[in-house]
């Protein structure tokens, strides 16, 4: 079970919301969902996939030289595109999460 979340790349955050924003991109074209808006669920879907991609894109690989060789790490470092990317899909998420639930009630 852990190397199919390891393959699926699960094992981030980010990697779970990219799954959770296809999902929410790919429903309402399978399924007529009654009590939700099928046009809110598309945007939340997209901008969580924008968040996600975001993080994906700016996931680096940094190294810094030690006595006998190198040590190697990941660390999230945003460029400006990715920074932008990120807040217009956390904007777009958050509106349309709020929207889903200004619906439900």
């Amino acid at each position: 079970m852990v190397d199919l979340l390891k393959e699926l790349k699960l094992d981030k955050w980010y990697g779970v919301t990219l799954y959770i924003g296809i999902l929410c991109c790919a429903a309402p074209f399978f399924k007529k969902i009654e009590f939700l808006n099928e046009k809110h669920l598309f945007a939340l879907g997209l901008g969580l996939l924008m968040i996600s991609l975001s993080n994906f894109i700016a996931n680096r690989y940094v190294q810094q030289p030690i006595p006998g060789g190198f040590l190697q790490w990941q660390e999230i470092i945003h460029s400006p595109f990715t920074m932008i990317l990120q807040i217009v899909g956390g904007v777009i998420a958050f509106l349309f999460l709020f929207l889903l639930f200004i619906d439900l009630i």
